[in-house]
């Protein structure tokens, strides 16, 4: 039975992500996420049967189809996100997203932000006299 098997610790963590919600069949309000880096990207996945929710990133006025089999990165932290509406069947999303409390108690650095000259400098060399 799943209930007991909840109750035997994990060996291993099945994520890079030490942080992972699930949310069914409910509404999220618009939000940033506290407690991360600028840096995380959080890791949306929509599942379920016949909805067709939105997903509203409200910094950029833009709402995007996020029906089942979506799954969506973007800095959680840094743009305001929503679900409001949606109709028909059943919605079931799993958020996975990381803190900096958990990075900091196992002594994890965060990620640098991507910059042009780092992904350049990949591809390119420089030759130096």
């Amino acid at each position: 039975m799943l209930v007991e098997q909840l109750k035997t610790p994990l060996q291993t963590w099945p994520t890079i992500y030490p942080g992972m919600d699930i949310i069914a069949n409910r509404l999220t309000p618009e939000h940033c996420d506290k407690g991360g880096a600028l840096t995380y990207y959080d890791h949306l996945i929509s599942f379920g049967q016949d909805h067709d929710a939105q997903l509203l990133l409200h910094n950029f006025y833009t709402e995007f189809a996020y029906q089942s089999e979506t799954s969506v990165l973007f800095p959680g932290k840094v743009l305001a996100h929503s679900v409001l509406k949606w109709s028909n069947g059943e919605r079931l999303v799993i958020a996975h997203y990381a803190k900096d409390d958990v990075q900091d108690r196992l002594g994890v650095p965060r990620p640098f932000l991507p910059t042009q000259l780092g992904g350049l400098s990949k591809y390119t060399s420089t030759v130096t006299e």
